[in-house]
């Protein structure tokens, strides 16, 4: 538990996120209503693509959240396949993520946008080290 706390105060600080947001490799969009709150968002990333993907033109969908008490109203699905056009126009051809093995609701979801399963991986949280799957997809 100590290890998951550490790993998300550095991969959420304020200092990450900022300069993740300026850089060109990152994509962060944001859905909120038109007062402005937040229900979900998602980040998709330029990263090091592990073998079972195999495509120079892949991108990884790192994160994908939506806020308590709105899932299951189409926001996920409206960040992904946003983010799936705004990254065929930058040239990409394929996206891909890691998801928990129990995280059975996320693979569901996944299957149904169309990814299916190609490897496994591992996954640092902080010093510790899990294992996940990897979905893909073409866009």
């Amino acid at each position: 538990m100590e290890e998951l706390r550490a790993y998300v105060n550095d991969a959420f600080s304020e200092k990450v996120i900022e300069r993740e947001v300026e850089s060109s490799e990152v994509l962060y969009l944001i859905c909120k209503d038109t007062k402005g709150e937040i229900y979900g968002y998602a980040k998709f990333l330029r990263s090091v693509v592990p073998d079972c993907v195999a495509h120079n033109e892949a991108i990884e969908l790192q994160r994908l959240y939506v806020k308590d008490g709105e899932k299951g109203k189409g926001i996920g699905r409206l960040l992904s396949r946003n983010g799936d056009s705004i990254s065929r126009e930058k040239g990409f051809r394929v996206m891909w993520l890691r998801v928990w093995n129990g995280n059975t609701t996320a693979k569901n979801i996944y299957m149904k946008w169309g990814y299916t399963f190609c490897g496994e991986d591992w996954y640092e949280v902080g010093k510790e080290k899990r294992k996940v799957l990897v979905m893909m997809k073409h866009i």
